[in-house]
């Protein structure tokens, strides 16, 4: 994300980056600080806009903490240089993807999803359904794009009917041995794992080791339950770089995220 930043906007969060101040400075065409904002998108400041849309990520798994910092002062920066309001910026998180080493990709997608309540006048296509954990550049880039304009169609110009957002967890509740989530589902009766057994949800105790753990719908909630955990204080779901989400809301068929309910 650091190549789409100007120096001042990138310092703000990491005072120490390197800047090239020359072509044989450049490591990298793609990934040097500064270089894409340069290259790309300096010259079309001016033109008008609308919205931007976004699909970005990969190469920052390994600093999700600094992403979240990183992606708002991205957004706010092109929205000062363009001097045309607030504009919408719609982004897609990650899809999974085997990365063989490093940090596991759920806590870049968490982080991704934290730029929605971070960064104002923003949303977020999830791309868990992806299914291409050997192609980093997952193939479905209608998918893609269909979710990020259902974004526009509904936020930006009110069509109000669409259903655009995937569902979010809004609570957890422990009952014995029974983790309850309730979901944030807007505009949709409920979610559906199209008669799929749901097998990727984890949950640990206070020892913090998570066990596989099966799940079951109902409406807007899941219940996970494992056998092995007496009494649970947290899950995860998808929390991994592959695996892909089997569970949609029944309006739409949008996908639910990966997520965690701890911080550990």
């Amino acid at each position: 994300i650091e190549a789409w930043m100007t120096p001042s906007s990138i310092k703000s969060v990491i005072p120490d980056v390197q800047i090239p101040a020359t072509d044989a400075d450049i490591k990298s065409q793609n990934g040097t600080p500064t270089v894409l904002y340069n290259g790309m998108l300096h010259p079309i400041v001016g033109y008008g806009i609308r919205g931007a849309i976004w699909y970005q990520g990969e190469s920052n798994r390994g600093e999700p903490d600094r992403y979240v910092e990183l992606f708002d002062k991205m957004v706010r920066e092109w929205r000062t240089i363009w001097q045309v309001g607030e504009f919408p910026f719609y982004y897609c998180q990650i899809a999974p993807y085997n990365y063989g080493n490093g940090l596991n990709s759920g806590f870049i997608r968490e982080a991704q999803a934290k730029g929605m309540k971070t960064t104002p006048n923003t949303g977020m296509a999830v791309l868990m359904d992806s299914d291409s954990p050997a192609c980093i550049h997952p193939p479905k880039k209608k998918i893609a794009g269909e979710r990020m304009a259902l974004w526009a169609l509904a936020k930006t110009y009110d069509m109000n009917k669409i259903h655009y957002r995937s569902p979010e967890v809004q609570s957890v509740t422990m009952e014995g041995r029974v983790a309850i989530l309730t979901m944030d589902i807007p505009s949709s009766p409920g979610l559906t794992s199209h008669g799929k057994e749901i097998l990727q949800f984890q949950v640990a105790g206070d020892n913090k080791w998570f066990h596989p753990a099966k799940a079951a719908i109902a409406g807007n909630r899941i219940f996970v339950f494992s056998p092995n955990v007496e009494k649970p204080v947290a899950v995860r779901y998808c929390f991994n770089d592959t695996e892909a989400t089997e569970i949609f809301t029944v309006e739409g068929n949008l996908p639910l995220s990966s997520f965690r309910t701890d911080n550990w």
